[in-house]
């Protein structure tokens, strides 16, 4: 995981716990980027309960998460035919090419981009409407 693929906002996956002062080692299924400093070390927040903590962690320790549809309804986009997955602002994403691949297509645009992860679609929909992608939290 390169740091600066980031954005403030972007999700990501611990690959082990997460130390926190005065708790034990904490499991996160995904973590939030609140800042990206330079060495390699990338400011987060996640969540224990009803509490967000905030760390610092190396780049090393993060990794991508995998687009699946899980993760596109988590970002709002809804199921339509021929399993395309639309978003109010007219950005459409539809399996291709295997289980975690996805292609993206904005208005009458046909060209077709991978998109493997969440974070670069988190970044795609920023670029293309200015606005951040609302990831729906199942707790909290």
């Amino acid at each position: 995981m390169n740091a600066r693929e980031l954005r403030i906002g972007n999700l990501l996956k611990p690959i082990s716990s997460i130390e926190y002062p005065g708790l034990s080692p904490i499991m996160s299924e995904f973590v939030e980027v609140e800042g990206i400093n330079y060495r390699s070390s990338v400011e987060i927040m996640f969540q224990v309960d009803i509490e967000w903590l905030h760390t610092t962690v190396w780049e090393s320790s993060l990794e991508p998460i995998p687009l699946t549809e899980e993760w596109l309804i988590k970002t709002g986009l809804e199921r339509r035919e021929k399993s395309y997955y639309k978003y109010p602002v007219y950005i459409s994403i539809k399996p291709c090419l295997g289980e975690h691949y996805f292609a993206f297509e904005f208005g009458d645009s046909t060209d077709e981009i991978e998109i493997k992860y969440v974070h670069q679609l988190q970044n795609l929909f920023f670029a293309l409407t200015g606005e951040e992608l609302v990831i729906r939290q199942e707790n909290g």
